[in-house]
């Protein structure tokens, strides 16, 4: 937690859609015991700060002091492009903090080599515990994943000095598998092929009777005119 970052009191006076064209992220700062301080803080040093996958950081607020925070919300537009709020939970070194912290999977895992496919099914978890002993991210080594195996919170929770949600545990966080393969026939398809070939056979059977009717009635018109020849003669 050694970044800091810089930000002002907000002017009550002034709208939320103004600060946020001039390149200002409204926010706010709050805390126990500590009554909520809305601030602006400029949108590049919001990006910076992201960037750098910081979730806890300190923020100096001009005329009021520094204060060691940690992440809470960040509300962006519906196209993720325009940050709109960020709120800002004041750290407490004695208090039990909540930090929602990103997850990075690292290493090539030994099922994949014998054609397994890595799926991450997870990334980002709640941690929870004293300031000091929180992290900005977790990294977690899949190397030793093989086929069928997976990675659940619990399998990790015992690593660290903080703890996790109890409804979390049982959560995959990665697992390496063979592909699933699709049908690429279905038996709609093979019903219909069905259909369309019985079509076929009945047209081709019909043709063969309406050929047969024509060819016999030729015959028959070439043995009257054998005849009238014969009676000729």
């Amino acid at each position: 937690m050694d970044m800091t970052i810089e930000a002002k009191k907000r002017n009550d006076n002034v709208k939320a859609s103004t600060l946020r064209r001039e390149g200002q992220v409204p926010g706010c700062l709050y805390g126990k015991g500590v009554e909520t301080i809305q601030i602006q803080i400029p949108a590049k040093t919001v990006k910076s700060c992201l960037q750098k996958h910081a979730k806890r950081f300190n923020v100096k607020v001009q005329g009021l002091g520094t204060y060691a925070v940690g992440l809470q919300e960040l509300q962006k537009s519906v196209m993720g492009d325009e940050l709109i709020h960020i709120s800002l939970h004041i750290l407490n070194s004695n208090e039990i903090t909540h930090l929602t912290v990103p997850i990075y999977f690292v290493g090539k895992a030994k099922g994949t080599t014998a054609g397994g496919i890595l799926k991450e099914t997870c990334h980002e978890v709640t941690i929870k515990g004293y300031p000091k002993d929180l992290v900005d991210e977790i990294k977690i080594d899949v190397t030793n994943l093989e086929l069928g195996d997976n990675i659940h919170v619990k399998d990790i929770a015992g690593k660290y000095k903080f703890a996790f949600d109890d409804s979390d545990l049982d959560k995959v966080l990665v697992s390496c598998n063979y592909p699933k393969l699709k049908t690429i026939e279905t038996t709609e398809t093979a019903t219909t092929v069905e259909a369309a070939v019985a079509t076929d056979e009945t047209t081709a059977n019909a043709d063969g009777a309406v050929n047969t009717g024509a060819t016999a009635t030729t015959e028959k018109a070439h043995d009257k005119n054998d005849k009238k020849i014969k009676k000729v003669a």
